[in-house]
């Protein structure tokens, strides 16, 4: 059977074309579809819908994953969209995205004898039966996509917290939700202490005679070595059963595990003597700052920080080390060391407006008083002076530290 194919590849729910030939109107039977699907459409029931204008023909896609597309789609010249929709017994439903492919024009404007090219009677009469065929055969593949849209639902999992529920796309009733978390444990046994399994297996007295208990015995002392007069020479015996054996002034022979021991020993004795005389000699290799010596000799001064070296600073009044910044920090001021007047510390903003209260309210921190408000104003150097708006104009010369009272009238 002569076909022409336009072949596409499914990947899930992606649709994308592979080899798209040209089509031209008004062929018929002859152009197929093929399709390459992932394995998410394995025993899927596969259709193909194709729209043109406001129409969509369902044409189903048979075991060799192929489909006919319709006539009505390229019978003239423009475009149609393909997509697909796969369903089975379980209700599952999967969709894809549409491709638009286009169908290209057979009519010239003009044939070489200058004629216009017109569409013929009897071909117009042969669309028309075909029409009528492929109307029925529409109506079938459109009642099978509502029955499918109608019957065919999918059900979405989603969790709350620990419980599994369901959604579903047609409205229909859900399976009851299901909470995951299993039911509570019993409590479990009481366990018991060491303390109390010893009382248990027999151990009479207190927790702390029980821990005292826990230490063993005191071991045997060493054993001193034992030189022994030998015909030619000594044998010397140490408490673990080592023997040496000196033959007539000769090295003694040393068995082969105590020669590494005795090695390392004095290398151990050295390594300590040496650390000891360091000690006793006040002898250090280096002192360091941030990574750069200050040693001078055998003398390591630390300098005096500035603002270019690092070294020991004094912290001066108003200002503490903080252990928790690991930083000196600033001694902030509250109000009992506002209103006690003692110490050195830092006012920071949030207390100023309390501050300044207490310096000009005689130390009481609260609303001024008329009283409140002529010390203040005895104790900044300012003069309030009560005069008639006739006395205030007659003035010559107004002081800048003074306050004038107007009183409104005489």
């Amino acid at each position: 059977m002569n076909k022409l194919y336009l072949y596409f590849t499914v990947n899930g729910q992606t649709l994308n074309r592979s080899v798209m030939p040209q089509l031209y109107e008004g062929t018929n039977k002859f152009i197929h579809a093929k399709f390459c699907f992932s394995k998410e459409w394995n025993d899927m029931n596969k259709f193909a819908l194709v729209a043109r204008a406001n129409e969509t023909f369902t044409i189903a896609i048979d075991e060799n994953n192929e489909a006919l597309i319709a006539k009505e789609a390229i019978r003239t010249s423009g475009f149609f969209d393909i997509g697909l929709i796969g369903t089975n017994d379980q209700e599952v439903v999967i969709t894809t995205n549409s491709v638009t492919v286009q169908v290209g024009s057979t009519e010239f404007k003009n044939n070489p004898a200058g004629e216009e090219t017109r569409l013929t009677n009897d071909f117009l009469a042969q669309t028309l039966q075909e029409i009528v065929e492929y109307a029925s055969a529409a109506q079938i593949s459109a009642d099978a996509a509502r029955y499918a849209a109608e019957h065919v639902n999918v059900y979405v999992p989603e969790m709350d917290g620990t419980v599994l529920k369901w959604t579903n796309l047609m409205g229909k009733p859900n399976p009851a939700p299901v909470d995951l978390k299993g039911e509570h444990g019993s409590q479990g046994e009481r366990g018991y202490s060491a303390y109390e399994i010893a009382v248990q297996n027999g151990f009479v007295g207190t927790v702390d005679q029980w821990l005292e208990s826990l230490n063993g015995s005191d071991g045997e002392n060493g054993k001193s070595l034992v030189v022994e007069q030998t015909s030619n020479g000594a044998k010397i015996t140490d408490g673990f059963g080592h023997v040496a054996n000196i033959t007539n002034g000769k090295d003694a022979e040393i068995p082969e595990e105590l020669t590494a021991q005795v090695e390392q020993n004095k290398s151990d004795i050295a390594q300590q003597s040496e650390e000891i005389a360091n000690l006793k000699s006040g002898k250090i290799d280096d002192v360091q700052i941030n990574g750069t010596s200050i040693k001078n000799g055998t003398v390591a001064n630390i300098p005096l920080a500035s603002t270019t070296e690092t070294g020991v600073m004094k912290i001066g009044a108003g200002l503490y080390f903080s252990p928790s910044q690991n930083a000196v920090a600033p001694n902030w001021a509250i109000e009992s060391t506002i209103n006690s007047r003692s110490g050195v510390s830092v006012i920071r903003p949030s207390i100023l407006d309390y501050a300044v209260k207490q310096a000009l309210c005689d130390g009481k921190g609260q609303a001024y008083t008329e009283a409140e408000k002529q010390n203040a104003r005895e104790r900044l150097g300012v003069a309030i002076v009560t005069l008639t708006q006739a006395e205030y104009d007659a003035l010559e010369v107004k002081s800048a530290d003074t306050t004038y009272l107007v009183l409104e009238s005489d």
